[in-house]
């Protein structure tokens, strides 16, 4: 499934291309790809998150808001790391809708390694 959320950001990684459709239709067909991802799918996910560009990261922020997924949580956490303050506002909106205490489990479970 990793392989073809991948190939769909793709498609609208440029600025320019399809955004009305990306915000209109295009972020719902994507998210509804991450409640069918295994754990292979997250580790490919989180493997491949650095080699992608800037406007496949943002694509992807901008889904990952309506799937309550601790999985989720730890990629909006590497994908806040960044110097790109339209990436880091999408983070931040998307982390917003998530359920509190699980970004504290998460936080509990990361100073404990």
């Amino acid at each position: 499934m990793f392989s073809e959320l991948d190939d769909y950001l793709k498609e609208f990684e440029m600025d320019e291309y399809a955004l009305d459709y990306w915000y209109d239709e295009g972020f719902s067909i994507a998210q509804d790809m991450l409640p069918q991802f295994i754990e292979e799918d997250w580790k490919q996910l989180k493997e491949q998150l650095k080699n992608r560009s800037l406007g496949w990261k943002r694509r992807l922020g901008y889904c990952l808001h309506d799937y309550e997924s601790l999985k989720e949580i730890e990629i909006l956490c590497e994908l806040i790391d960044t110097e790109d303050d339209e990436l880091f506002e999408i983070v931040i909106d998307s982390l917003r809708s998530h359920n509190i205490q699980m970004i504290l489990n998460l936080n509990a479970i990361k100073q404990e390694h």
